[in-house]
Parts: structure tokens; sequence; C-alpha cells
């Protein structure tokens, strides 16, 4: 693969082309689309079935977005594309979401559809509040009839489209343009206005980097807590990006010289502790254990691992980069922007800043391998691992060049985040027990300084009660600001959506619980390679959570956990693979 000398470039951000939305309701039993909606600069346009609407967005042209449409929506659209022999479709994933598709038909019309979810990371009965639209009730509208319904689609399709267009009227104004997801619009936006001069990218770097590339650390200590409190980080990985970030590499050695912005293969001590500084991937998971081994980590790393007790025994390679500042500017920029959003009561400016802040350091570590969905490809795709998925329709590996592509920069700002993350837990620990950790967030039963600027701490809420089964799922009992108001009890479970306190339950005891499904893209044409039956359906999954995978810290008694040592990862010590259960 051959990569452009220039790398990093300073780039003007190119307009997306016209924009319209859609929008499709469908009976939840039978999931027989009742309603099609459009909106683009012509208006509101409701058509009675998906061949009408697509017929429509294709004579129309441009980019079409639906919410959640890579989830949703798209599964209702692609059965008609499928039909339609004389289209030629490519569809670009994240995860189970098609988040762009692309039409183009032999009459030379062509469209694409995107996701606005991947743009505006919020629910659609948010954006209406923020930019002052009601969205309404489906169930309500249902009950009332076909005009009822087809007026809540248009409405959803109006605070779409307004929300769309008053976010690319801000990119606009920094000096950026709309792209198809939040972390392209986020480059898009650095390139032309923040980056000062072309960074030239390392491959061989960018290799390496992956190697040290942990983005968060997720951790149960205590599986549960009374009266603690609840505490999450000022915008943490923004705030990371304030400090300098390595830009060019300037030297490649078997020596690291101390200084933060380098890549170091080293082999590293920790001591026995209970807060462990350095991650460790093992078998797909990331854990903190005590022990010794070798790996690569960020300068950053190593001289908090330093600090913590850690030892580096030896320095196997070093990469080291210059200073670069341009992330800085960028980062106290828009945070500065959003704090005088904030303090002037403009939602959607504060829901903007707050997006671009967040949306653009994971962007320079985007994986160059892709996987593209392409429907009646002129030829048989001849790559490496490319495979039919049903007749016609084929899942093509794709390996694009990444310009942008310089994984040290967020090596470093989740190295300086999730340092800043265990220093609050050891201040959390110094005045009490600590019970969970997540990304940016702690729950602890002591106190920590709170402040309003980037990088404090900020007290999110009191909990009353909390049960932590596993990462991402948990359940906590929050303090309600009216005392009156009855108790509510937050469930988080990850992959879970909508999880109930009995369903929460059932998983505590280590029992199977029902997750309802919808067919997504990917799972529909696999399903229709097997049955040859291409139609979105609905149904039920079981699930267990608890003892499918190894936690990441080891039980130590009744209501606690200790770290693993790196002996037991590896050798599968104090973890019964066949039972999935310590011992």
């Amino acid at each position: 693969m051959k990569w452009k000398k220039k790398g990093l470039t300073r780039t003007a951000a190119k307009p997306l082309g016209t924009l319209g939305v859609y929008d499709l309701e469908w009976h939840r039993e039978t999931l027989k689309v009742t309603h099609c909606g459009v909106r683009d600069a012509s208006g509101y346009r409701c058509h009675k079935t998906v061949e009408e609407m697509l017929q429509d967005c294709l004579s129309a042209g441009g980019w079409w977005f639906a919410h959640a449409g890579g989830s949703y929506d798209m599964v209702q659209l692609f059965p008609t594309i499928l039909a339609h022999r004389d289209w030629h479709v490519t569809a670009a994933f994240s995860g189970v979401a098609a988040v762009i598709v692309r039409i183009r038909t032999d009459d030379g019309r062509e469209a694409a559809f995107g996701d606005s979810a991947m743009l505006l990371k919020a629910k659609l009965a948010d954006i209406g509040k923020i930019i002052g639209l009601d969205k309404g009730n489906l169930i309500e509208a249902e009950n009332a009839g076909w005009k009822e319904v087809r007026d809540y689609n248009e409405r959803d399709c109006e605070i779409l489209y307004v929300g769309l267009h008053l976010f690319e009227r801000r990119l606009q104004d920094l000096g950026g343009q709309l792209r198809p997801t939040l972390a392209s619009c986020a480059m898009a936006l650095f390139r032309a206005s923040y980056l000062s001069r072309d960074i030239r990218t390392n491959l061989t770097a960018n290799q390496l980097a992956r190697l040290a590339y942990t983005a968060s650390r997720v951790e149960i200590f205590r599986p549960s807590c009374t009266n603690a409190n609840y505490y999450d980080i000022n915008s943490s990985f923004p705030f990371s990006m304030t400090f300098p970030c390595p830009g060019e590499v300037t030297r490649v050695s078997k020596r690291w010289t101390g200084h933060e912005l380098a890549l170091v293969e080293a082999t590293v001590t920790v001591p026995e502790c209970y807060l462990p500084p350095l991650p460790v991937r093992v078998e797909n998971a990331v854990y903190h254990p005590t022990g010794t081994w070798q790996g690569w980590y960020s300068g950053v790393d190593l001289i908090e691992a330093k600090k913590a007790g850690a030892t580096i025994e030896r320095v196997h390679r070093a990469i080291h980069f210059a200073e670069w500042n341009d992330l800085t500017s960028y980062a106290r920029d828009i945070y500065d922007r959003r704090l005088r959003a904030k303090k002037e009561g403009n939602k959607l400016d504060d829901m903007t800043y707050k997006l671009l802040a967040n949306g653009l350091y994971g962007k320079f570590a985007e994986n160059p391998l892709k996987e593209e969905i392409v429907v009646r490809p002129p030829k048989v795709p001849k790559e490496q691992g490319a495979r039919m998925v049903m007749p016609g329709v084929w899942s093509v590996p794709v390996l694009r060049e990444i310009p942008h592509e310089h994984v040290a920069a967020p090596v470093i700002i989740t190295s300086r985040s999730r340092h800043l993350l265990r220093k609050g837990l050891a201040r959390a620990l110094e005045q009490g027990e600590i019970y969970y950790c997540d990304t940016d967030s702690v729950i602890c039963q002591g106190e920590l300084p709170t402040g309003e600027k980037l990088g404090e701490w900020k007290l999110e809420t009191r909990v009353k009660s909390g049960q932590f089964l596993a990462p991402k799922l948990y359940a906590v009992t929050k303090e309600q600001k009216d005392a009156s108001a009855p108790e509510r009890i937050d469930v988080r479970a990850k992959g879970f959506r909508g999880a109930t306190w009995r369903e929460f339950l059932l998983l505590a005891a280590g029992e199977v619980a029902k997750v309802e499904s919808f067919s997504r893209v990917r799972g529909m044409l696999a399903e229709a390679g097997r049955t040859g039956e291409l139609e979105p359906k609905r149904g039920y999954v079981e699930k267990r959570w608890l003892g499918t995978t190894r936690p990441k810290r080891c039980p130590d008694g009744e209501n606690n956990t200790r770290a693993w040592t790196i002996d037991e990862l590896r050798e599968d010590r104090g973890w019964d693979k066949k039972t999935k259960k310590s011992g």
C-alpha cells in the first residue's frame, strides 16, 4: 500500500451537497411500512410505499439522512433496493448499522443515505426540545388515525431537517462543512481551520502505536454500594488534548529519553497494589494487572506508572515525536465556545460544541481496513476475504488510505485521560471505598474536589444504593432533587436497550434474560442467504451476561476485588474457562 508523503495536510472542507431527510413509520407487530416521509428544500412529502420514496430521493439526488436509519429504516429499504437489478449499491457499516448506503442507477441517478445518529448523538425528542419543536407521541397518533401518524411523521422529518441544517450552519461558521459522520465533521473542521502546517505521518509508527492504544478503564471494585457519590470529569478527552501532542517522528532508537511524547516498548514490573497503573490486552479484553511483562506504552503511561511505584526493567525500542499544539488550539477554542453558549443558555450551540470537542481525537486512529456490502458488482470481487452473502450481494474487505491516520496522538490523549481517572480513584480511595469506574466517571464513598474547568471533577449525583454486575452493566438508585418524588432505579446495560429492573434481577441471579431483537441489514442479508427470505423480522434473543467473560478484577471476598496478576491472566489461573467462574 502506497502512502502519500504529505500525510495529514491542511485542506478546505468540501460541502456534502444537497441535504434531505427521510423517516419511515411501520406497524409494530407486522413491521409493514405505513408512512414514508421525506423533507428537503422543496418541503415535506409523504409516500405510501418505500418504492415511491426511493424513486423520489433518487430523482432529487444528494444526501438523505434518517435518525438511527442505519439500524432501522435501512432494513425496510433494502428489500426494495435489491429488487431493482438496474440499481448498484455499496454500503459501509459501523457495527451493525449501515451508516452510508450509496445507490447508482443505470439511468444515471444517484443518491446517498446516511444515519444522522452518527452526527447528532442525541435522541430526536431531545433535538426537538433544543430547537423548540415537540416530537409528539407515536402511540397516541396511531390510536387517532392515519392523518395523525402522517402529521407525526412530518414533525419528525422537520425536527431532523432543521437540526441538521443548524448543525451544518454552525460548522460553516467555524470554517468546516457537514460530513456523513460526527468524526469526519470534526476532522474536516480541524484540517480546514486549526491545522497550522502539514504533518508527515509514519506507517510503521502508526502500526506500533495501535499496540499501545487503550481507550478507557472500566472496572468494578466492589459489587454493591450504599450512600455513594457519582463523579465525572468535565470533558476528559478534550482536556487531555490541551497538552502538547505528538507530531512528526524525530527519533527511533533503543533508548527512551524519558519524554512523554514517545511510544516505548518496555519490560515493566508493577508491584502488588489495589490500583495498578498500566493496561494489558489479553484475549481481546483490557485488564490492569500486577507483575512483570513486556509491552508498548506511551511516555505518559510510563511516567505515571513510575510515580505509582512501577519499575521499568528494560527499554527495547522507543519512537520519539516532536511537540505539536494544533489539537490544543482546537480543544481550547471549542470548549471556550461551549462555555459561552452555556452561559447564554444556547442549548443548540452547547450540544454542537460538545459533539465537536469529543468527536475528533479518535478519528486519528481510524482503521484503514473497512468492510463494504456491494450489490451486483460489475465483476466478481477478487479481494482476499471477499465472500458472497447472498446471490448478487458480496461482503468485500477494503483497504483505504487514511491521510489523517496519526495513531500516536490518540494514544497520548487516552493515556492522559486514563491516568487522570486513576488519580481520582486513588484520591477517593484515601477517604473510603471505591465501587465502580467507567472512562471518565467514578462512584465512590469519599468526596473529590469539583469545578467547572476542563479536566475538573463534577458531582453528577448522589447514589443511595447500587449494584454492579459487570462493566457497563449496573443499577443505581439516585437521590432525587425533589424529596417527595418516588425513588427511581436507573439500569445501565450495554447491548440491552431499555433493560428493566426485573430483567436486571434475572441477570444478577445468573439466569437468562430475553432481549428483543430487530433485523439489521447485515443479519437480514445473511438470513436471506440461508433461507431465501429477505424481510425484516422482530423476535427475542436469550442472553446471559454474568460468567460469560473473565471479570476485569479478581473477586476477593464477599464484596471486594483485587487486581489480577499477569501470570493469572496468561495461565487462566483463578478463572475456570469451562464454568466461566472464578476458582
